[in-house]
């Protein structure tokens, strides 16, 4: 049976639904990759929202003029979030991850093809990859029938994210893996 949470009544404020409403731009995928973020069965969605709010950056002047400034921000955020203490080249190995999934194109791969296309020891991919589930789907199970977990992008803005150097700036994914 699932734990009930006890919300303060007063959560969230005004100011923060007003908040992701103006950053949602009437963008549905903003305030449902806001929601899967804060929905990490791990951490304290009250906790988590309002830290995200917090802490997501404002893009500059010359940034908000793209029709998609605060998606891309919150996107960048999210991909270089980490929970717990970030450890040396996390960051690197997740962009070498995020360029796999985007090749991989709609065949989607597995996390275990991801292990050994990068040659990574198993379980690798599952584990980078664990704070991302607001933007990625990594099934608890197998989600074809063939026992393996395929693992892909959760909407294609996301992918229109990646692709395009922008947006994504320091995790596009153009070209070749380093």
């Amino acid at each position: 049976m699932a734990e009930l949470i006890s919300w303060p009544e007063d959560w969230p404020s005004q100011k923060t639904v007003d908040f992701l409403v103006v950053k949602a731009q009437n963008l549905f995928t903003y305030v449902a990759t806001v929601i899967a973020f804060t929905g990490n069965p791990a951490r304290n969605p009250a906790e988590l929202l309002d830290w995200l709010v917090s802490t997501i950056p404002v893009p500059n002047s010359a940034d908000y003029k793209a029709p998609f400034a605060d998606l891309d921000a919150l996107y960048t955020f999210i991909f270089h979030y980490q929970a717990d203490e970030i450890l040396p080249g996390v960051i690197d190995l997740r962009k070498r991850l995020l360029h796999a999934i985007v090749l991989s194109g709609k065949d989607y791969c597995t996390l275990e093809e991801l292990d050994e296309y990068l040659v990574l020891p198993p379980g690798s991919s599952d584990s980078l990859l664990s704070n991302l589930h607001s933007l990625i789907d990594v099934p608890s199970s197998s989600n074809d029938g063939s026992g393996r977990r395929k693992v892909w992008l959760k909407n294609k803005s996301i992918w229109d994210f990646l692709v395009s150097k922008e947006r994504s700036g320091d995790l596009h994914q153009g070209g070749h893996i380093k």
